[in-house]
């Protein structure tokens, strides 16, 4: 009888075991992510090329792993049920960050998504034009945001303790619309570039190494009111 009750009060235990998928890397293409699957487990570095994300996954990474987006990723969380992406717990290095490559999908979706603890810029956009609404960009050891050849635009984002700056352009335009950049250990939005242009709409860029850092550019920064810039 005692082995009987035994084994029943084990599976009960496993019956309340946490699910979660382990994606081994690789390509991605023609997928969903769930919340019943979460926290999906990256092993290795992974190619995006088609991939739906829903509300409420956590997508972890064992190493120092890429999350490049070939074409196209759609990763919708709701107001208060976010996406993470952030390490697995037993990672102490972080990982590389999510990155839009040259010509992914203009229909590119991060909303009410968390991106965290990346060793990379958490979000690279090259020459790719993303939906960035909602996310959270905190307590990166690189950039919050790398954008290069493209027009970007961030809205209702908060963008803090990133190691470096908050956004970066080179050769892009950003208008970061109700957002918040702080608390980054060099610039809020640093442009390397004549061509960079910034647009700051109802958003505070406050508390960084420093505000909006031009100095290589041609200045050719865009202001609205409602901006705090320090």
């Amino acid at each position: 009888m005692k082995i009987v009750i035994i084994h029943f009060i084990l599976l009960s235990l496993i019956g309340f075991l946490p699910a979660q998928t382990i994606v081994p890397g690789g390509t991605i293409s023609g997928d969903t992510w769930d919340k019943a699957g979460s926290p999906y487990i990256i092993q290795n570095d992974v190619t995006i090329e088609d991939l739906i994300i829903q509300p409420g996954v956590s997508v972890e990474f064992i190493g120092n792993h890429k999350f490049d987006i070939n074409t196209n990723l759609q990763a919708s969380g709701l107001y208060g049920d976010s996406i993470y992406f952030k390490p697995y717990v037993s990672n102490s290095v972080g990982w590389e960050g999510i990155k839009f490559k040259n010509g992914s999908s203009s229909n590119n979706v991060l909303r009410y998504c968390r991106i965290e603890q990346t060793t990379n810029p958490a979000i690279q956009v090259d020459n790719s034009r993303p939906t960035i609404e909602n996310c959270r960009i905190v307590h990166n050891d690189n950039n919050g945001i790398f954008i290069k050849n493209t027009s970007l635009q961030i809205k209702n984002c908060l963008i803090r303790y990133n190691l470096s700056n908050g956004i970066e352009l080179d050769a892009a335009t950003i208008a970061a619309i109700n957002s918040i950049v702080a608390d980054c250990d060099e610039a809020g939005i640093l442009s390397t570039n004549a061509a960079d242009s910034i647009l700051v709409v109802n958003s505070v860029i406050a508390d960084n190494q420093s505000g909006i850092d031009a100095a290589r550019s041609n200045r050719k920064s865009l202001w609205k009111t409602g901006c705090n810039a320090g």
